[in-house]
C-alpha cells in the first residue's frame, strides 16, 4: 500500500511536469519572406537568460530547455531524469546497495548534464534570435553604400 502511494505520487508529479513542459511557448520565427518592413512591423528583441534556464532545469528537469524553446530536449531530459530517479528509488527499496549507487551516480550525472545543457540551449537560442533580428533589421534598413557617395562617384 505504501509503495502504491509513492508510485501514484511519482506518476502525478510526472504528469504535472509534462503538462508544464507542453504549456511553454514555441515562437521562433523561421520565415524568409522578402517583404518590405515598416518600423512597427519589426519584431521586439527578446532576451533569453541562460542563468534562468539553468535554474529552471535545476528545479524541474527539462523546464530550462522549455524556457529556451527546445521542448523536445526538455521532454527527453525530464523523462530520463524521472526514469533514472525511479529506478534508483526502487533499487534502494529492494536493498541492492551496488545497483543503488550505480543508478544514483547515473542520475546525478544526468541531472548535472541537464542543467548544463539548458544553459547552452539558452545561449544557442539567444544567438539564433539575434541573427534573425539582425537579418530583419538589415532588410528594413536596406543598406546601400552608394547613397553615401558623392554625386560624381555614383554610376
Amino acid at each position: 500500500m505504501y509503495l502504491q502511494k509513492k508510485i501514484t505520487r511519482l506518476f502525478l508529479l510526472c504528469c504535472i511536469s509534462i503538462a508544464f513542459l507542453f504549456s511553454c511557448k514555441y515562437n521562433i520565427k523561421q520565415d524568409n519572406k522578402a517583404e518590405t518592413l515598416t518600423k512597427d512591423s519589426l519584431p521586439a528583441k527578446e532576451k533569453i537568460n541562460p542563468y534562468v534556464a539553468a535554474t529552471l532545469s535545476a528545479i524541474i528537469p527539462g523546464s530550462g530547455h522549455c524556457y529556451a524553446r527546445h521542448r523536445a530536449d526538455g521532454l527527453i531530459s525530464f523523462i530520463t531524469i524521472a526514469v533514472l530517479s525511479a529506478a534508483t528509488y526502487f533499487a534502494y527499496s529492494q536493498g541492492s546497495i551496488a545497483l543503488t549507487c550505480t543508478l544514483g551516480t547515473l542520475t546525478a550525472i544526468g541531472y548535472a548534464g541537464n542543467v548544463y545543457s539548458a544553459y547552452n540551449s539558452a545561449i544557442h537560442t539567444q544567438e539564433t534570435m539575434n541573427n534573425n533580428y539582425r537579418t530583419e533589421l538589415n532588410r528594413y534598413l536596406e543598406y546601400n553604400p552608394e547613397q553615401f557617395l558623392p554625386q560624381w562617384m555614383k554610376k
